[in-house]
């Protein structure tokens, strides 16, 4: 199916295409979901290709390209938040994380970094779905993780971490 196109670009069964700094298409969901909308600008060298939208169309994340560079956003805006405080407990967090390294069933490829279950109770932010769910046909339904929540424990920690060297190396050079 083509819309706004007169033949497809690498085999695609659906195309819409649009030209200029608008929406391409939008994905709306119901009152109670949110939407995406889906931009199309390959004429810029930087723009945003993707909005999601919260259900009271406040921006919730983006997919921006500038060059060869795509940016994945989450919101972070002071705006948006309330209650700030400093970070606490996250070198004990950081010790209970398991950095792992797999090869994957699919195609023994090597992988890095965690298992979505086992963070799950540390950050449960950062993981999706439910450890050993499955779908109404016995099907699994896998969990997916987020990496990027666990970027504010390992720099809370890292500076932890620094902040206990440097008060060793204090007592060390005045000869406590």
């Amino acid at each position: 199916m083509l819309i706004g196109a007169t033949s497809p670009i690498e085999n695609s069964k659906l195309l819409v295409t649009q030209t200029g700094d608008q929406t391409c298409l939008a994905i709306s969901g119901n009152s109670v979901g949110g939407s995406a909308h889906i931009r199309n600008s390959s004429a810029q060298s930087s723009f945003t290709a993707m909005y999601m939208l919260t259900s009271t169309s406040t921006v919730a994340g983006t997919i921006s390209c500038s060059g060869s560079t795509t940016t994945y956003g989450t919101s972070s805006d002071y705006r948006l938040k309330e209650n700030v405080r400093p970070l606490a407990g996250a070198l004990e967090r950081v010790m209970q994380l398991k950095p792992s390294e797999w090869d994957w069933k699919e195609d023994g490829s090597q992988g890095v970094g965690f298992i979505a279950h086992e963070v799950q109770d540390l950050r449960p932010q950062a993981v999706t779905g439910t450890k050993d769910a499955l779908d109404k046909d016995g099907k699994p339904q896998y969990q997916g993780m987020d990496a990027s929540f666990l970027i504010a424990d390992l720099t809370a920690a890292l500076q932890d971490a620094i902040k206990r060297i440097e008060q060793l190396e204090s007592q060390i050079n005045s000869g406590v």
